[in-house]
Order: structure tokens, then C-alpha cells, then sequence
């Protein structure tokens, strides 16, 4: 059997085992009815749909059940956080695959086929994630691959750029949480998303752990959805994404990481700490460091018991990137944004990049490039 054969026999047998759909909703009424349509118009129809509803406020589980009467509702009884629901709703999945989606993602017809096939090709990939394109301006790209930069921020790549024809396959640090594939039973073996992240980073905190048991995460470009994406810094989303931004490297990154980046976190803390201050959000900031103190001593035992057991992250550079984060550049003063990022991409380059090495064993090298 060719290559071909085999990679059309092996997607095929995706096909048949089915796809289970979660859909995490938080007053999402204005925006669920539409990811569910396109949910129901997959070309490969999926195996179940749940919907897991945080207790929302504005009715959205009573207007999923009628509409959708083959949706299986859940209905939390207060708001338990993204990860946390999506666990409920994957432990209620029979799927051999699980597709974890945000309410404001609408799919195209063939998302589901495209993401299967890019799995086909991955030998050893254990999850998928596909391009998000802006729901209202459909040629702008809002995520063409989720990467780790050096610093532990997770960066979508290619936001605000024109959507290219680019086709190739290639991995990532992590599956974005707005939409993505996982093997069920990999989701189940790594403990599915850490709950005590409530909200932000638990993907990238899944993406580390994945590489930690010896998987990884590819990008299908030919997986399209569209993202009702909104920027917007409150303090309250600065408070957990600094939080768990600590809370994820703390808890995955293996000690000679931070021997070799510790000289550029404390000179990237203290210019970050200044830059939120003049932003307004100096508080915010502080609450994060004592929350993530608070919760060292979790992580240190939870480090620990990782490395008994085999999980710790060991191969690391190769998920990493010298990209900018969203969270900076998108309240620009620009010379220091050209500055910063100057800074960053050389320390990439000296301490990071030679490092660096193909992570996956392609079943067709000509289609993924790392």
C-alpha cells in the first residue's frame, strides 16, 4: 500500500470513529445558535454535540435546547471557568476524537474532514488546531498557528496579516482554545485542562503537558473557522493572564530553562511591570504576583511528582518562539515595541534557536514543516 493508500485508508477510519463536539457557553445566546449551525452542517457530521453552559444569565441553554434537540445540554450550576467545563463536557464524550470549541467560532463545512487528514499525515500528533480567520473581516487572519515565545506568553501568529494560500502542515506549541481536535483518549491520559486556571492559558498549559508524555500539536491551514474575536485589556483578564502565564512555566518548564532565560525574565518583568503601571493596570499586575506565589508551593510538589512520574518536560526549545505578544503590541508606543522585540529575537537567537530541532517524524515530510 502507497503513502497515499495509507494516509486516505487512516483518515477514513477517523472518520468512522467519530467526532464528539464541546461547546463551552457563558451568556453566549447571541452567539452559540450560529457555531452550532455550522457544528450541523459538517461534512463529516459529527458524532455528538455538548453543550457545557456556565450558568449563564441571558437564557443561553434555554435557547439551545429547542433549537438543537440533538445538543445534549449541560447546565452548570455556577461558573466553573473554561477548563473546568470542557472537562465535564469531554468526560461525556464517546467520540474517538474530541473538537473543544468557543461559542463565538463558526466553522467551515469541511473543518472537521480538514483537521482529520492533517492528523492522518502527523505520525505521533496527538491534537490539531486550524487557521482562524475575523468573523467581520473574513480575509484577516486572527490566529495561523499558537506559539510559546521564550518568555511563556502565548502568541497567535499571523494576527492582523491577510489571509495567505499557504497549505503546509506545521506544528505548534499548543492547541488554541477557541478551536481544536484531540484525541480523547490522550485528553484523558494528561488529566484533560488543569481547572485551577478557571481562565486563560489552561491550552497552553495542555500544550506543555502533551509534549511532556511524548506528543505534540499540529496547524492545518485547509481547517477554517471564523472568530468573533474582540481586544480588549480589563483588569481583571491582566490579573489572570499574568497570573497563569507564571503559573504555566513554573509548572511545566524544566530548570535549565530558567538558568538560560532567567537573565531576560527579570529584565522583561520589570519593563513589563512599568509598562502595565502607565496602562492603569499596576494593580492588577501586583494581585497576579501574589496569587502566583501563593501558589508555588502547589506547583513545586506538583514539579516534583511530574518528574517521579516521567512527565516532566525535558525537550523544550524547539516549542518556543521569539514572537511578540498580542497583550504588548496591541497598545503599541512603537519604538519601544521595535526595541523590545529587538531584544527578544537576539536573545532567541543566541540562547534558543541553535537548540532548536525538527520535534515531529512526518508521515509526508513534504507537507509539515516545523
Amino acid at each position: 500500500m502507497s503513502r497515499v493508500e495509507r494516509a486516505t485508508a487512516e483518515t477514513e477510519s477517523r472518520r468512522n470513529s467519530g467526532i464528539s463536539f464541546v461547546v463551552v457557553t457563558y451568556n453566549s445566546k447571541s452567539l452559540v445558535g450560529a457555531c452550532l449551525e455550522s457544528i450541523r452542517g459538517q461534512s463529516i457530521p459529527p458524532k455528538q454535540v455538548i453543550v457545557v453552559d456556565n450558568d449563564s444569565a441571558d437564557g443561553t441553554a434555554d435557547f439551545v435546547k429547542p433549537n438543537f434537540p440533538e445538543v445534549c445540554v449541560i447546565r452548570n450550576g455556577a461558573n466553573v471557568g473554561y477548563g473546568a467545563a470542557c472537562n465535564i463536557g469531554v468526560a461525556m464524550a464517546s467520540g474517538e476524537f474530541a473538537a473543544i470549541l468557543n461559542p463565538d467560532i463558526v466553522l467551515e463545512t469541511r473543518w472537521s474532514e480538514q483537521i482529520l487528514e492533517g492528523l492522518a499525515q502527523s505520525e505521533g500528533c496527538g491534537a490539531a488546531e486550524g487557521k482562524l480567520l475575523l468573523a467581520y473581516a473574513k480575509t484577516i487572519v486572527n490566529c495561523s498557528g499558537s506559539r510559546m515565545n521564550i518568555l511563556g506568553f502565548g502568541c497567535t501568529t499571523g494576527v492582523g496579516q491577510l489571509d495567505s494560500s499557504d497549505t503546509r502542515i506545521k506544528t505548534v506549541s499548543y492547541p488554541s482554545g477557541a478551536a481544536f481536535v484531540v484525541k480523547r483518549d490522550l485528553f484523558a491520559r494528561v488529566g484533560g485542562f488543569d481547572e485551577d486556571y478557571f481562565l486563560y492559558y489552561e491550552d497552553v498549559d495542555f500544550g506543555l503537558r502533551l509534549k511532556a508524555v511524548g506528543s505534540y500539536v499540529v496547524y492545518v491551514p485547509g481547517a477554517v473557522a471564523y472568530h468573533h474575536f474582540k481586544s480588549e485589556l480589563r483588569p481583571e483578564k491582566i490579573l489572570l493572564l499574568e497570573r497563569n502565564r507564571w503559573r504555566t512555566i513554573a509548572k511545566n518548564m524544566p530548570t535549565r530553562y530558567f538558568v538560560r532565560c532567567g537573565p531576560l525574565l527579570l529584565a522583561s518583568e520589570i519593563a513589563l511591570t512599568i509598562y502595565l503601571m502607565v496602562l492603569g493596570f499596576g494593580r492588577s499586575k501586583l494581585g497576579a504576583v501574589v496569587q502566583f506565589l501563593e501558589m508555588l508551593p502547589g506547583l513545586l510538589a506538583y514539579r516534583r511528582l511530574a518528574k517521579h512520574n516521567g512527565q516532566i518536560l525535558k525537550d523544550f526549545a524547539e516549542l518556543l518562539t521569539d514572537d511578540f505578544p498580542y497583550l504588548v503590541s496591541g497598545h503599541p508606543s512603537m519604538s519601544r515595541i521595535l526595541i523590545g522585540k529587538r531584544i527578544l529575537t537576539g536573545y532567541y537567537n543566541a540562547f534558543f534557536r541553535p537548540l532548536s530541532k525538527t520535534l515531529i517524524k512526518p508521515k509526508h515530510p513534504r507537507h509539515i514543516v516545523a
